[in-house]
C-alpha cells in the first residue's frame, strides 16, 4: 500500500525517532556518536565498503554497525549508550534491503539479552503509536490494529525445533540437516551457502509462519554475532530476533564477555573472511586489548529504522525511505 508524499514519510520518520529518544533519555541512557570511518575492518564476515582519504590516501573502512565501539564505551565506564546509527552494508538494493540504512543501537551493563527483548517490545508499543497518530484515514497494518490483543508471539528456537519439527537442537551442527529441513519446509537451498548462511534462512522461515510479531530467541553458536552461552541449551546462546509479518527488524544478545572466548570468536571470524575471500581478514588485537577483562555483563540492541517504518506504514518498498 502507497502512502502520502515524502513529506509524510518524513514527519513520521522524525516522531518515531523522538518518541524512541525520549524513551531512551528518560531511562537515563546517554545519547553518544561513534565512528564511522574506521582505520580496521569489523569483525562480521562480510566485505565492507571502503573509502580512500582524499590527501594521507590512507584506507578507511565504512561501519556495518557501532556495536564494537559501543562495547569499548562500556569497558571504559558508561553505563548505559545509545546510538541512531548510519551504517553500510554490502546488500543489494530490493524491497527490503538498503546497502546504508540507520539503527538504533541501544547497549547497558548489567542487562541481559532477555531485558533487550523487552526493550524491543517497549519500541513496537512507541511505534505502533506512531502509526496510528500518523494513518487514522487509509488503514494501518493488521499487527498495527491488534497491538493491544495479541502483541507479540514469543518462540525459543530449541523447543520450537523439537516439539513441531522432531529436530534435536544438536543437530543444527549438520549441514545436510539444515539444508534438508530447509526443503521439507518448501524453501529452496542454495548448494553452496554455508552453515551460517543456511540457520538464518531456517530463523526466518519459522517466523514467517506466523503472522504479526514474533520474537525468536535461542540461537545456535554458528548463527549471528559474540554472545554469552544459552543458560539451558547447550550449542546455543543469548540471541533473538524479532520480526514483523516475517521481515526481521531487530536483533538482541547478551555480550559476550569471556576475553579468551571473544578471542576465539575473533578468529573464527577471520577463518570466515579467508573462505570467503574477504581481503580484511586479520585481527583487531587493540579491540581485544581494548575489552579484555573490562567488558562487563551488558547486553545489546540494534533495530532498524527503515525497517520499522516500512513495517508500521505497511510500504512495498523500502527504497521509498531513501
Amino acid at each position: 500500500m502507497t502512502r502520502a508524499a515524502p513529506i509524510s514519510l518524513t514527519r513520521v520518520r522524525n516522531d518515531l525517532c523522538q518518541k524512541w529518544r525520549e524513551y531512551l533519555l528518560d531511562g537515563y541512557a546517554v545519547e553518544v556518536v561513534t565512528p564511522i570511518l574506521l582505520h580496521r575492518p569489523d569483525i562480521a564476515p562480510v566485505r565492507q565498503f571502503t573509502t580512500l582519504h582524499p590527501t594521507t590516501k590512507e584506507l578507511h573502512y565504512l561501519r556495518i554497525a557501532p556495536t564494537e565501539y559501543l562495547k569499548r564505551l562500556l569497558a571504559a565506564g558508561e553505563e548505559r549508550v545509545f546510538e541512531f546509527s548510519a551504517n553500510f552494508r554490502d546488500d543489494v538494493p530490493d524491497e527490503t534491503h538498503l546497502p546504508e540504512f540507520t539503527s538504533l543501537e541501544v547497549m547497558a551493563r548489567d542487562t541481559s539479552c532477555a531485558d533487550m527483548e523487552e526493550v524491543a517490545v517497549d519500541l513496537c508499543t512507541l511505534a505502533v503509536a506512531v502509526a496510528r497518530r500518523a494513518d487514522a484515514a487509509s488503514g494501518l497494518p493488521l499487527w498495527v490494529q491488534q497491538w493491544g490483543e495479541r502483541a507479540v508471539t514469543r518462540i525459543e528456537l530449541a523447543n520450537e525445533l523439537r516439539e513441531h519439527f522432531g529436530v534435536e537442537p544438536s543437530r543444527l551442527e549438520q549441514r545436510a540437516m539444515v539444508a534438508r529441513l530447509l526443503g521439507d519446509l518448501g524453501e529452496p537451498v542454495d548448494p553452496s551457502a554455508m552453515l551460517s548462511r543456511l540457520l538464518d534462512q531456517l530463523v526466518t522461515t519459522i517466523a514467517q509462519r506466523h503472522s504479526g510479531v514474533v520474537l525468536i530467541s535461542g540461537f545456535p553458536q554458528r548463527l549471528g554475532g559474540p554472545a554469552a552461552p544459552h543458560e539451558r541449551h547447550h550449542g546455543f546462546k543469548q540471541r533473538a530476533e524479532l520480526f514483523i509479518d516475517g521481515l526481521e527488524v531487530a536483533n538482541m544478545s547478551s555480550n559476550l564477555t569471556d576475553g579468551q572466548a571473544l578471542q576465539r570468536w575473533h578468529e573464527h571470524g577471520v577463518r570466515i573472511k579467508h573462505e570467503l575471500g574477504i581481503t580484511a581478514n586479520y585481527l583487531d588485537d587493540e579491540l581485544l586489548q581494548a575489552l579484555d577483562g573490562r567488558l562487563p555483563r551488558s547486553a545489546v540492541i540494534g533495530i532498524g529504522v527503515e525497517r520499522m517504518l516500512q513495517a508500521i506504514l505497511e510500504l512495498p518498498e523500502i527504497r521509498m525511505l531513501r
